[in-house]
């Protein structure tokens, strides 16, 4: 796969040594747009763990049922758990990023249908639309970050559309919804604390970080 990732047209960012080996000032503007997605991630994965909390209450889920809400999610749901995830690369981190919250913008769509008639759930219904609204926001701004740095803008092929299943197993998916949600928000944080402490070092983005 090549030590450096190939690198597009050279923004400011780059001329600032983002990514050619020179340390960046404290007010950068990169810096700055990195600590938004800290701080919309803290705040992103607060929101999904409430919301999942509220979903399950009046949905009638717990941890206690014999169903399996710990396993891991279902197809179509991103995984934020995954076995390779310590051998991405800064760059790459940032697409798988990108991809999760354009899918969790898609399904929180579907999140609705689950819930019920607005009539019956409105505060949930308007959660499920705050946290689609954050996770565009989130992509937004990891979009402008990788402009920044100069990234190709190639998307990998949309996903087929999904069906949501309806009854108790409609249920048990929205669950994993907002749960594998907030384990991306965790995960996201995580990511972009890293690449905030590569980019101030100066340090070239193609290589893995741990």
């Amino acid at each position: 796969r090549g030590g450096v990732l190939p690198w597009g047209r050279r923004t400011p960012a780059m001329e600032a040594g983002a990514v050619t080996g020179r340390p960046l000032p404290r007010g950068s503007p990169l810096l700055v747009t990195i600590r938004g997605c800290i701080n919309l991630g803290k705040n992103l994965r607060a929101k999904a763990d409430e919301a999942r909390k509220t979903y399950d209450r009046i949905q009638g889920l717990s941890d206690r049922t014999s169903v399996p809400l710990s396993a891991s999610p279902p197809p179509g749901i991103p995984a934020a758990a995954t076995d390779r995830w310590s051998h991405l690369t800064a760059a790459e981190r940032l697409s798988a990023n990108a991809a999760a919250y354009r899918r969790f913008s898609d399904l929180l769509a579907l999140l609705p249908s689950v819930v019920g008639p607005s009539s019956s759930r409105p505060g949930l219904r308007r959660a499920a639309l705050a946290l689609r609204t954050d996770c565009q926001s989130f992509l937004a701004l990891i979009e402008r970050l990788r402009a920044e740095l100069g990234l190709d803008d190639r998307r990998a092929p949309s996903p087929a559309p999904l069906d949501v299943p309806g009854g108790w197993e409609g249920k048990v998916w929205g669950h994993k919804l907002l749960r594998e949600l907030a384990n991306w928000a965790l995960r996201s944080v995580r990511d972009f604390h890293k690449l905030r402490g590569l980019v101030s070092r100066g340090s070239r983005l193609g290589h893995e970080i741990r």
